[in-house]
């Protein structure tokens, strides 16, 4: 019988030293090796292995949150719409005032406001994956953020006394910037986006009478982009 102890109570430590070194399905198995286990010991176990499942299931939900393959396609196509409706803007601006036509700073805010009013319906219709991970979550916002640069960087730069090409170029710039936040859960792989809006800063600058085609390129090549990081979305 004291041998009998013995063993037990070495096992019982056995047990414990495996519970510190976190391996609870070893520490399950020599417990069952048993003939009576105390009850603390068996607590001590399922504690550690409600832990175990806490830890896992945590895990799970924050791999899931920067899983940028959630909501890839959706992602794509309110891109693609986004950027086709921008660039037919842009260009129409372009052609508008190379008419003769009168435009003003209101008048970007507005297209602005239509733009953020139709991607807040769009992520309302597909809140269930857009709204599912903080990766989608950041690219969200950081896509509100851009429109709601247009609906008030221009009318207040405007009022500062910038002109329309001069506010096209530090809208574009701060767009860059705002961009720049996905790369945190896209990679480098997604750094074309805000790049592309400080080589339209720059051209803007450079040649300011053709601003507004300078943003309507890059809207069309945000069309390539928004293909482009959904394959890589779905790779990744």
């Amino acid at each position: 019988e004291a041998v009998l102890a013995g063993a037990e109570r070495t096992l019982e430590s056995m047990v414990r030293f495996v519970l510190i070194e976190g391996d609870v399905s070893r520490a399950e198995a020599l417990l069952a090796e048993h003939s009576s286990p105390p009850a603390s010991l068996r607590e001590e176990v399922e504690s550690a292995k409600s832990d175990q499942t806490r830890r896992a299931r945590r895990v799970a939900r924050l791999e899931a949150d920067v899983d940028v393959r959630i909501g890839a396609r959706v992602r794509a196509i309110r891109v693609f719409v986004a950027a086709s409706v921008w660039a037919a803007a842009c260009f129409g601006a372009g052609a508008w005032v190379r008419a003769g036509h009168a435009l003003d700073y209101m008048d970007v805010a507005y297209a602005g406001v239509v733009l953020l009013g139709g991607n807040l319906v769009g992520i309302a219709r597909a809140r269930k994956v857009l709204l599912r991970t903080a990766a989608n979550r950041r690219l969200i916002f950081a896509g509100l953020l851009v429109f709601v640069n247009a609906i008030v960087l221009w009318p207040l730069l405007g009022a500062m006394g910038l002109s329309l090409a001069q506010t096209t170029v530090v809208g574009a710039a701060f767009g860059g910037i705002v961009w720049s936040l996905p790369i945190i859960d896209h990679g480098m792989r997604w750094s074309p986006v805000p790049l592309s809006h400080f080589a339209v800063a720059a051209l803007a600058f450079r040649w300011p009478a053709y601003h507004f085609e300078w943003f309507g390129s890059l809207s069309l090549a945000l069309l390539v982009v928004a293909y482009w990081t959904h394959r890589l979305s779905q790779e990744a």
